[in-house]
């Protein structure tokens, strides 16, 4: 196990100011100096995506997620990878502009990019990339302004919200490959698949009902938002029910696992794949019911920040496993990198390329979801604090809310970290406390979007809000 060496760090003596001007700047440097037409570059985001719950990743069930072990088998596997939180707008405006939510602006799904924000897809138009969205929810483009520099966009339109919202993967792969009918072969192409089944509500699949055996109690039918919402303590509290929503959840990334194989083949089938890098990840987890806690948003939990990080070029495809700590933070500086592109702006992140360059004990910070006084349920939680913040490096994660610290000890196959006693790590626990300080002194703000009233209702209907 890799041990954090605190006579290595070279910013424990440092102000709070400049250990947080160090921080920013972690530069990206030019692509290398391949001279050959740039990649085609596929990010793919599975909503509420456990890492555990895949077998690349120890889940013990066969054949859940053949697809992304196949992904795995001809990449490389980054074994702890965390977004910047537990909510879907906030996490993927940090892949998309290299910058924590406090930064880019987005902390919540109601809240969208500061006006100057960057994406990266914005300089892949401009260097001649073709760019395309397929999402599968529109809070992710419409609401979060997710879709700077997408020539493409393609999300649930009004008349698919009256039936069924959000839409399904196989609408959401069928709408990417009518937008690869009409793209010019001679160009590359950028293209971001989100896909949502892994969120509640769970359907009752093929693979839930196999797996729920002879279960007849009140999730056999599947699990509405209104279990998951106001039935939580029936469901946390009986291990018969929470067995059966773990099955009806495997289901659904059973389900999502499909799609991504026939969105591939139909890549391959075009003749796509043999220049494309694939990264694949996830906006966040969820509970589900492990010591009676259930859904993610405004918490630091492992099983909800920590996801899964596969980065497969096919151009020379090879297997390996990372253990040192990355990010969501990271993947704009990745594809950057891999579209040859000179750095306009600074990332946070470092790409993920140069696997034997990645530092163990870089910190990596997670923020909690912004709420506001429209969401009453927010009004009343006594846990919730706008600004709780978690911080990683090397083999300790640091976490705050309201003015009380929790210190862990984390590992590669634990979705529950080793409690620790904050004495026992003084020196660690001074140098990480100064990095949350820092971090909660950079510019917070509310002001990027107001909450109408049908956005509001939009999002209850999601899971998001009471």
């Amino acid at each position: 196990m890799h041990r954090f060496n605190p006579l290595a760090i070279r910013m424990k003596k440092m102000t709070s100011r400049l250990v947080f001007a160090g921080l920013l700047a972690v530069l990206l440097g030019a692509c290398s100096g391949d001279s050959g037409r740039p990649p085609n570059i596929v990010l793919v985001s599975i909503d509420t995506l456990r890492w555990d719950y895949l077998e690349t990743y120890g889940y013990p069930e066969k054949n859940v997620s053949p697809t992304v072990s196949w992904l795995a088998e001809n990449g490389i596997v980054f074994d702890q990878a965390v977004v910047s939180a537990g909510t879907t707008v906030p996490s993927h405006g940090t892949m998309l502009t290299g910058l924590y939510p406090r930064m880019h602006g987005a902390r919540s799904n109601f809240h969208g990019l500061y006006p100057g924000t960057a994406t990266v897809t914005q300089a892949l138009a401009e260097a001649g990339y073709q760019t395309g969205a397929f999402v599968s929810v529109n809070t992710l483009t419409k609401v979060g302004e997710l879709g700077r520099g997408f020539q493409a966009q393609s999300y649930p339109s009004k008349d698919e919200k009256k039936k069924r919202q959000p839409r399904s993967g196989a609408r959401t792969i069928a709408e990417a490959a009518k937008w690869l009918d009409s793209v010019d072969p001679g160009k590359p192409v950028f293209v971001w698949l989100h896909l949502w089944e892994p969120h509640g509500p769970y359907d009752l699949t093929d693979w839930g009902r196999e797996k729920m055996g002879d279960y007849a109690g009140m999730l056999k039918d599947g699990a509405k938002m209104t279990h998951l919402q106001k039935q939580t303590s029936e469901i946390v509290n009986s291990k018969e029910n929470v067995a059966a929503l773990q099955a009806l959840y495997a289901g659904e990334v059973n389900l999502a696992d499909r799609y991504l194989g026939k969105f591939l083949e139909d890549w391959k089938s075009r003749n796509l794949l043999a220049n494309t890098v694939v990264i694949f990840t996830a906006d966040h987890g969820q509970g589900l019911g492990e010591r009676k806690k259930m859904g993610h948003g405004a918490t630091h939990a492992e099983h909800v920040i920590r996801v899964p990080m596969i980065v497969s070029d096919f151009r020379s495809p090879r297997h390996q496993r990372v253990q040192t700590r990355v990010g969501a933070i990271d993947i704009s500086p990745t594809i950057a990198q891999l579209a040859g592109l000179e750095q306009s702006f600074n990332w946070l992140g470092s790409s993920l390329l140069q696997t034997e360059s990645l530092d163990p004990d870089k910190p990596y910070f997670a923020e909690v979801e912004l709420r506001t006084q429209t969401d009453e349920q927010a009004v009343k939680e006594t846990f919730y604090d706008p600004n709780a913040v978690a911080v990683w490096s090397g083999d300790f994660k640091l976490v705050v809310r309201k003015g009380k610290y929790q210190m862990f000890e984390t590992s590669t196959g634990n979705s529950f970290p080793k409690p620790l006693v904050l004495t026992e790590e003084p020196i660690m626990f001074d140098y990480l406390s100064g990095l949350i300080e820092a971090f909660q002194k950079t510019k917070l703000d509310m002001t990027s979007g107001e909450v109408t009233e049908e956005q509001l209702k939009e999002l209850q209907g999601l899971g998001y809000t009471q």
